[in-house]
């Protein structure tokens, strides 16, 4: 496993400041959020001569809270630091909250380097001999915004902490997981369970997620990277693409709650960018008819019929297996790859058994198909006569039989139309 470098201190003392300049320097992975933690932490691999780290950034770490929400911040902070092989303390001004917050670290028998930033905001002469109070082993001022002394400072990690990890570590490939839906409905719980440790922050109040929270997940030598993100309110309209980033899209809902048209809405976000959707009902503990949920569902997103619908209570484990099970289904079928002569075959049936009627005057001729790649989305290319003649009840009669025929259950299916020349 990579070692752990933590970046800890109070608020505008520019810690994600030294997080990005980090990132964008020494990390080959390009997905990547350009967030600012407010509960939860961020991380990302980082590579310095040839030694792979995961770098955290944490939020800003106050000793006085006054919300539930900054209580569990602070506590989840602290359970970071204590898990890491190295803390860069960043300090700015010394205050009576900086004096507390030293007393906290020298109860933690890790190295810690201890970083005034932002010299370049101060007089060239400036005397750094007050920081001799915090008692810190190791002193280093530093600007992360014009990269002064960054040298020094990643020369002092290496010395401090080895990590030989290959470096196909950082150039993996993987398997982005977008989990979203309504607040409090157990989507920091799901991602914890499967990582087995407290990753995202959980408390009894919603909207505890604030920002998207990322994390590696490796199951079966598959790496996913899980990205939870805040609960979709009505207000809110999500601020992601997953047509661009994600390759599978897990939706959570409530089982306890009722299905109302926004939850539907939030679902249904997610399927206008052909990518495996999962319905995922968390609270299953918390119902006793599962079978309502299911024909509810099922009646009132009718163009989701594909889609798995797993029962869960990611709080105690229970159906997680189910989500597995059907995981390992999806990645399979998304690997089949058909003949042209199967694919032939299976559109002289299909066209047998439902012929094309006239649209707009004419008659729909298919010639020939083709599959192509597309992500974990099937994807065939129809070459007919004219495109302008398909019907979108015939476009879906394609869909579900190609589905059907060709083992592609739980899979959303692409299907283009191309005029034959």
């Amino acid at each position: 496993m990579s070692k752990t470098i933590t970046i800890f201190g109070e608020k505008r003392v520019g810690k994600t400041t030294l997080f990005r300049f980090l990132v964008k320097k020494y990390s080959q992975m390009k997905f990547y959020y350009r967030t600012k933690p407010t509960v939860n932490y961020t991380e990302n691999l980082i590579e310095i001569e040839n030694n792979i780290y995961r770098l955290i950034d944490t939020p800003s770490f106050q000793i006085h809270l006054s919300t539930e929400i900054e209580k569990a911040s602070k506590k989840h902070t602290e359970e970071i630091i204590k898990k890491s092989d190295l803390i860069l303390w960043l300090v700015e001004e010394i205050t009576e909250e900086t004096l507390l917050i030293k007393k906290l670290l020298q109860k933690i028998k890790i190295p810690k380097i201890l970083i005034r930033n932002k010299i370049d905001l101060a007089s060239p002469e400036k005397d750094f001999s007050s920081y001799k109070m915090l008692k810190s082993e190791y002193f280093l001022p530093i600007s992360s915004l014009k990269a002064i002394n960054i040298d020094k400072l990643l020369n002092k990690i290496v010395v401090l902490i080895t990590s030989p990890i290959a470096k196909s570590e950082l150039e993996k490939k993987k398997l982005n997981v977008l989990i979203f839906g309504p607040p409090n409905s157990g989507k920091s719980t799901l991602m914890n369970y499967l990582l087995q440790e407290n990753r995202s922050l959980v408390t009894p109040l919603a909207g505890t997620t604030q920002e998207p929270v990322i994390s590696q997940w490796n199951w079966k030598k598959i790496d996913f990277q899980l990205v939870d993100t805040a609960g979709i309110t009505k207000e809110q309209k999500p601020k992601h693409n997953p047509g661009q980033k994600y390759d599978l899209l897990w939706a959570v809902i409530d089982a306890s709650q009722p299905l109302v048209k926004q939850t539907l809405q939030i679902i249904q976000w997610g399927e206008r960018y052909h990518k495996p959707l999962f319905l995922i009902v968390n609270k299953v503990d918390l119902i006793s008819d599962k079978n309502s949920v299911i024909r509810e569902l099922k009646s009132r997103l009718k163009g989701l019929n594909y889609c798995p619908i797993i029962f869960l209570s990611a709080q105690k484990g229970t159906g997680i297996s189910n989500l597995i099970t059907v995981l390992n289904q999806v990645l399979k079928s998304s690997r089949k790859k058909f003949s042209k002569k199967e694919i032939d075959k299976t559109i002289e049936k299909m066209v047998a058994a439902n012929p094309p009627a006239y649209f707009k005057g004419n008659k729909l001729k298919i010639y020939f198909a083709k599959q192509q790649n597309f992500g974990l989305t099937p994807h065939f290319v129809f070459f007919v006569n004219n495109p302008q003649l398909i019907h979108f009840s015939y476009h879906r009669y394609i869909t579900n039989y190609l589905r059907k025929n060709f083992g592609l259950e739980y899979l959303p299916l692409k299907v283009t139309f191309k005029k034959s020349v």
